[in-house]
């Protein structure tokens, strides 16, 4: 793949939200979009295990990208959260 193309925001994006729809679906959306799964101490867990396992496969194109990259995760993971209707935080 191209090293350009490694380091474009829309990669890093795209990474990011692919990652996290990959998590949501194994564990938040196990049972389908519509079917949520209760929130618990080991889902929690589960998804923070996986979190863990993926994080050197997002650190590996962030830390290739630059600084900038890092705030792209963060408005990945928004648009993410405000696509699938999560709440947003507390004032």
């Amino acid at each position: 793949m191209d090293q350009e193309i490694q380091k474009s925001p829309e990669f890093i994006r795209l990474l990011t939200c692919s990652i996290f729809r990959h998590i949501t679906f194994l564990t938040i959306h196990a049972n389908g979009p519509k079917s949520p799964i209760e929130p618990t101490k080991e889902l929690y867990m589960k998804i923070e295990d996986l979190l863990k396992s993926f994080a050197p496969l997002l650190l590996k194109y962030v830390q290739k990208a630059g600084e900038k990259s890092e705030l792209e995760v963060l408005l990945a993971v928004q648009t993410f959260t405000n696509d699938l209707g999560w709440p947003k935080g507390t004032k």
